[in-house]
């Protein structure tokens, strides 16, 4: 997901937000249209600033773009995902949005699942872009919950996702198979990304659902999808 934030630019955006972050300065700058926040990895992240910062965020109406980078920063967790969540819905108007979160183990699918909830209540929104490798364990439920979700922002042109951990699950599972064919209803979608690089369980049913949902995407100009690691495939 690094590689989805522009480079133009990028040190006098970078320089901004970090005063912002320290000193909550972007109540500032109401008229913002476009925010990227992408720290050096691995920093020590206060949770408390983190709050501060979403209580600038919210100030922030006129947003079309927002990025967020926090992978790796270890600290966050469910309750700070709902901090960001009651910042975004504030943003009325986000076309663009992107949330890296890529190893913070204790963010788990019940936090995942409230912020993308919230996320599809934007009726402009037609590009996500989602990092949540290496976060902590996702039930069947918050795995249902944040595929319908997804499946509901029907404007979406641009959809990429590293994955969060499947739970593991018997080969007559179909939940997740579900899920998967819900996307058929992303009729605008043009370019679509799904990386499950690490080992999970993913029987060929799911892929069934997938494919199925792909068919329905007419105007699909690119597709990456990424499967590597799954422990599952062979055997059925």
């Amino acid at each position: 997901m690094d590689n989805n934030t522009p480079q133009n630019s990028q040190f006098k955006r970078h320089t901004f937000v970090l005063k912002a972050f320290k000193n909550s300065q972007l109540i500032k700058y109401p008229k913002l249209t476009e925010l990227y926040f992408n720290p050096t990895s691995h920093i020590y992240l206060d949770p408390r600033a983190f709050t501060k910062l979403c209580q600038g965020l919210k100030t922030l109406k006129s947003l079309n773009v927002l990025y967020l980078n926090f992978s790796y920063t270890k600290e966050l967790d469910d309750k700070s995902l709902k901090e960001l969540s009651l910042a975004l819905r504030q943003m009325h108007g986000l076309t663009v949005l992107s949330l890296n979160f890529k190893q913070n183990a204790k963010i788990s699918g019940k936090g995942i699942a409230r912020i993308i909830k919230t996320v599809k209540k934007n009726r402009f929104l037609t590009e996500l872009y989602l990092d949540f490798s290496g976060c902590g364990r996702v039930s069947e439920d918050h795995l249902e919950s944040i595929y319908d979700s997804i499946s509901t922002m029907k404007l979406l042109t641009n959809f990429h996702i590293n994955h969060f951990e499947i739970p593991m699950r018997g080969p007559d599972e179909e939940e997740f198979a579900h899920s998967l064919a819900k996307l058929r209803r992303l009729n605008y979608m043009r370019d679509l990304s799904m990386n499950f690089d690490i080992p999970q369980a993913i029987f060929p049913k799911d892929l069934t659902a997938l494919s199925s949902s792909l068919r329905r995407m007419r105007r699909l100009c690119k597709i990456d999808i990424n499967f590597n690691g799954s422990n599952s495939l062979s055997q059925e």
